[in-house]
């Protein structure tokens, strides 16, 4: 490996100096669980972006992207982070065709500023993933982060067509293109997509958008169980609505979602099904009705219908703002028949390890995002939470379902893989990130079988 302080006379002729931060108070803040970085870069542009890493690839440094920094604790903890290439700076959207519902933007431009832009024009990207205002592009497309929205709109992988990406060499290339239907050779960006930048840095990408509907409505359904609200659920999905979310919340879900949306269930609620349909508002207004009877004929309170976008920035932001740093998020994905299962495991879980526990399911998709909150000192807490994922994850594969840990303390990331066992198809896996990346540079051993 090559001396950083030698190689950055060469990479500062490149990006310039101002754009390079070697201050170790100022790397500080920028550490990846617990792994100091000794050099953050920050390029203005694409060029830049390549620069670093034709520099870092040829200097033997590990590189970690970054954009907004919201999802920096995914993922396993780096076996080296010598270098931060922040995609800040990239925060242009370079195009924009309402005509066409397309919308080229920079890495860095958040959701939030996207969809401000997008909604002056009626449009949307139907993306919502937890704290989404402040998510980056190229993050959200990095990590395929979608919130309760994706019943009806799908995720990141659905939603671009093209992504420019640089390679751990510095080499770039653009992969699908902007038109919604392209069958030119391999889909590039769907490989890409919830890669953790382990393949390449994504510089650009191309969304397909959708209209905003002209009229939103939710149901509030308080329900006496979880079963109760499955069984409403699975006639939903089976029936001929069409709701774009539907969410369940266990007594401990509903008392984190009191503190962003007041009001919108009665204390002491132990089992909430929220649901949301958009459209013109004929359609809408027929679907709450129709579910409406559907939740009473099942033995549910007579719901309150009340949209509110407070009430879905809650709910899309639950599984981060229940995370504290004694707590660990595991996100369990299960048939949706076997929804309430993996809500009952996660409560028989939380009883016998844990002080407390609070569950959201987007009941229609089968993922169930369950907090584990430790209590007593470090060493005994993070004990605990070791235990209790472990016995979750086991609890969740007799179901035939997968769990991954979103967020943990880094205790509990060393003791548990936070990706699980490693399935038989790794090997082409890690073939792929040899092709792409043979020298391990991008994001070493963040993601599947220390990838």
């Amino acid at each position: 490996m090559t001396d950083i302080a030698v190689a950055l006379d060469r990479l500062a002729e490149k990006v310039g100096a101002d754009n390079i931060v070697t201050d170790a108070e100022a790397l500080a803040p920028f550490a990846v669980d617990g792994v100091t970085p000794s050099v953050l870069v920050h390029p203005a542009d694409e060029e830049g972006v390549a620069a670093t890493l034709a520099w870092a690839n040829a200097a033997g440094l590990a590189v970690v992207p970054r954009g907004a920094g919201t999802a920096m604790g995914l993922g396993m903890p780096p076996r080296r982070a010598d270098v931060i290439l922040s995609l800040e700076r990239l925060n242009a959207i370079l195009e924009y065709e309402p005509a066409d519902l397309t919308v080229t933007a920079q890495a860095g431009v958040t959701l939030g500023q996207l969809q401000a832009t997008l909604a002056e024009r009626g449009q949307w990207l139907p993306l919502d993933p937890p704290r989404g205002g402040g998510r980056s592009v190229g993050g959200s497309v990095a990590t395929a982060a979608a919130g309760p929205h994706r019943l009806g709109f799908g995720t990141p992988r659905d939603r671009v067509i093209g992504l420019r990406i640089a390679e751990a060499d510095g080499m770039t290339f653009l992969g699908g293109a902007k038109v919604v239907k392209n069958v030119e050779g391999y889909d590039l960006p769907k490989l890409a997509v919830g890669s953790l930048g382990t393949l390449g840095v994504f510089t650009e990408a191309t969304f397909k958008l959708l209209p905003l509907p002209r009229q939103w409505g939710t149901a509030v359904i308080p329900c006496p169980d979880i079963p109760t609200a499955t069984r409403i659920v699975a006639q939903v999905l089976t029936s001929p609505l069409t709701p774009v979310a539907l969410c369940i919340l266990d007594g401990g879900g509903v008392m984190q979602l009191l503190m962003d949306a007041p009001g919108v269930a009665p204390a002491g609620t132990t089992a909430l099904l929220l649901a949301r349909f958009g459209g013109i508002p004929q359609a809408v207004q027929r679907q709450l009705h129709d579910l409406r009877d559907l939740a009473v004929a099942a033995g549910a309170s007579q719901d309150e219908i009340a949209d509110d976008a407070t009430l879905w920035q809650a709910a899309a932001d639950l599984p981060a703002t229940a995370t504290a740093a004694r707590a660990a998020r595991v996100k369990i994905a299960v048939l949706p028949s076997r929804v309430a299962e993996a809500m009952a495991a996660g409560q028989a879980v939380g009883q016998q390890h844990m002080k407390a526990v609070a569950q959201i399911a987007y009941a229609g998709n089968g993922l169930v995002y369950t907090t584990l909150r430790g209590y007593g000192p470090d060493g005994e807490r993070n004990e605990r939470l070791g235990q209790a994922v472990a016995a979750l994850r086991a609890a969740i594969a007799g179901l035939g379902g997968t769990t991954i840990v979103e967020h943990a303390p880094l205790a509990v990331k060393q003791a548990v893989d936070v990706w699980g066992p490693i399935r038989p198809d790794f090997r082409l896996m890690r073939a792929l990130k040899e092709q792409f990346d043979p020298q391990g540079t991008l994001n070493p051993g963040r993601f599947v079988g220390g990838l």
